[in-house]
């Protein structure tokens, strides 16, 4: 009898002594696309337990996650997060620049060598090219002889190719007009069957079909500013940007596209997220672990269209929190808790709008980039009898290298009739020139970060930061792109294998994501790496 007992207490205790694993088996990587760390606190008391919530106070947060290098864009971001490094290094070194060797404009993703997969067209000819470092993801498969699987959705092209470097199994993202998912022959000659069963289910169409009313009851959106005012973008139709957003027929008007701009964006990237894990039988792979990357990009068109203090902006973290929350527990139950590493990111913060701000009688404003480009070529002719600069990217001005002079002096004085041009434009904060950039580091900490985001063979001769507030943007919504708290503060949780409860208020910065999670797994780090591993902080 006694014996009996004794086999009952050994498997019905086993769970309570059972150890976690030595490798997760699965590593799931999120970035949320615009995400400033302050809505972790601004927004927590109407997040649900399971969401950010079981991340914060059941995982690791590094409260002082920065930016180090400007220009804080999409593509920069996703590529500085996976490669633990920065532009300098890595090479993405905007969205778009352009060429140094022919002028020509490039896209941070665009190959014209590979074909569109699951459509026609060219919204699928893309690739990882551009990119001159390995990633977090390269370095799983390096350090597992190529059997790991490595997946990675978005939304965005550039947000799905980025992350999942050059060996990832695939990397898919969103056709604007079909509402497929698609991909590249990079990665395949054809669709995986999942992914032709999940485009026949239509499922952007699907959560375009209702309008977006708020989560919550309207006047509970305390910790943001009126639903109705002039700081916001209007969808085709609308006479005002409030709710509910008639998306059925705002739909007849944008079409697909318009799924970006909403939070059933995100819901739809999940459920993409959830078939991929399923389809690639993600995290059941004996012997290896596995990644999926997911960058919810939503957020940002959101983000970009209403500003930082909007209803929409809100109701669309309460969303995604939601949508976190049913994603966690799906991945307790397939993989087990404890069993899986995630982390949580962002690729850039976002400005107050300006308007808003001038209103209330802060200090911000408008830069027209385009008008002052031109009065720039008027200038330079009027003193060199050549307009010589061409294009005017990313606050940075790219000249004609076939009409620059060749000598030092002289090229310099051109550089600092530029300057002396700029300065005196109103918004202005400082101005460098591509000689500035190789003399950084003497205290002067902007010059820092523009130089880490300063590759000569893509970024421009010289290069222009605007005072804190100030955008190159429409007068209604928002952007990003500066090396100001606004831009460069974004959450920095783990959770999961390994991972202990607890935060840490060091400041630290977002080339030190990759070499981290290559510490808590025991690789090599990627190959442009700069960033250190956090782990001794924990």
């Amino acid at each position: 009898m006694k014996t009996w007992i004794y086999i009952f207490l050994l498997f019905s205790l086993r769970p309570l002594f059972a150890q976690e694993p030595d490798a997760p088996k699965l590593i799931v990587g999120i970035v949320v696309d615009q995400m400033r760390d302050e809505y972790l606190q601004r927004f927590r008391d109407k997040f649900v337990e399971d969401g950010f919530r079981r991340l914060m106070d059941e995982g690791f947060r590094f409260k002082e996650m920065h930016f180090n290098y400007v220009p804080t864009y999409t593509g920069p971001g996703h590529a500085s997060i996976y490669t633990g490094t920065t532009p300098a290094v890595h090479g993405i070194v905007g969205n778009h620049w352009v060429q140094a060797a022919d002028r020509k404009v490039i896209y941070c993703v665009d190959d014209e060598q590979v074909k569109t997969l699951g459509v026609a067209g060219k919204s699928g000819k893309k690739s990882p090219g551009q990119l001159l470092s390995t990633t977090l993801s390269d370095q799983l498969k390096l350090a597992g002889q190529f059997k790991p699987r490595v997946l990675s959705v978005s939304l965005k092209d550039r947000a799905a190719i980025l992350p999942g470097g050059f060996f990832a199994d695939w990397a898919f993202w969103l056709d604007k007009q079909s509402g497929k998912m698609i991909s590249s022959s990079f990665y395949g000659h054809s669709l995986p069957a999942w992914v032709d069963d999940f485009n026949r289910q239509g499922r952007a169409r699907q959560w375009l079909a209702h309008p977006w009313e708020t989560l919550l009851p309207l006047k509970s959106y305390a910790e943001s500013y009126a639903d109705d005012n002039p700081y916001e973008q209007l969808f085709p139709g609308e006479e005002h940007p409030v709710f509910p957003h008639d998306l059925p027929a705002i739909r007849q008007k944008m079409g697909l596209e318009l799924l970006y701009h909403t939070p059933f964006g995100n819901d739809f990237l999940a459920e993409f997220a959830k078939a991929a894990i399923e389809g690639e039988d993600l995290g059941n792979h004996p012997g290896t672990s596995d990644m999926l990357m997911i960058s919810f990009s939503s957020t940002d068109v959101v983000g970009h269209r209403y500003g930082p203090q909007s209803v929409e902006v809100e109701d669309t973290y309460l969303r995604l929190d939601r949508t976190l929350s049913a994603l966690f527990r799906y991945l307790d139950e397939k993989i087990g808790k404890g069993r899986y590493l995630l982390f949580l990111t962002s690729d850039h913060g976002v400005a107050e709008v300006p308007a808003f701000i001038k209103d209330k009688k802060g200090a911000a404003g408008y830069f027209n980039s385009d008008s002052l480009f031109q009065g720039l070529k008027a200038r330079l002719f009027e003193l060199f009898h050549d307009s010589l600069a061409i294009a005017a990217y990313n606050h940075q001005i790219y000249f004609n290298p076939e009409k620059m002079p060749p000598m030092y002096e002289a090229k310099k004085a051109i550089y600092e009739a530029v300057k002396d041009y700029y300065l005196q434009q109103e918004g202005v904060a400082r101005v460098y020139t591509e000689y500035d950039m190789a003399a950084c580091g003497s205290g002067d900490a902007y010059c820092d970060e523009l130089s880490r985001g300063f590759l000569p063979a893509r970024s421009g001769e010289v290069l222009i930061l605007l005072k804190p507030g100030w955008l190159s943007h429409e007068m209604r919504g928002s952007s990003h792109g500066s090396p100001y708290n606004y831009d460069t503060h974004v959450p920095f949780l783990l959770y999961g294998w390994h991972i202990p409860k607890g935060a840490n208020s060091e400041r630290v910065f977002i080339n030190d994501v990759a070499p981290t999670i290559c510490e808590l797994l025991g690789i090599d780090l990627p190959s442009g790496n700069t960033g250190k591993g956090l782990t001794n902080k924990f």
